[in-house]
């Protein structure tokens, strides 16, 4: 998947300059929610409008612990 920023620090709602980090076809928002692995943001396809909830994982983390094969990963 490819990804490209475009400026902005995300937080999905209200005040800002109106870029917003892009992931392949999603907008990303707010987080929703965050833990020792990932973290859990709101995204919006912008292809489509839907709405998606998107979990990023911090590899770095994920590789030191030995995590990597309970990582399955899907693209659209």
């Amino acid at each position: 998947m490819s990804s490209s920023r475009s400026g902005g620090g995300g937080g999905g709602g209200g005040g800002g300059s109106g870029s917003k980090t892009r992931v392949g076809r999603y907008e990303l928002g707010r987080t929703l929610g965050e833990g020792n692995f990932a973290k859990v943001k709101f995204a919006r396809n912008v292809e489509t409008k839907e709405n998606v909830a998107i979990k990023i994982l911090d590899k770095e983390n994920v590789l030191k612990h030995k995590m990597i094969g309970q990582v399955f990963i899907l693209y659209f």
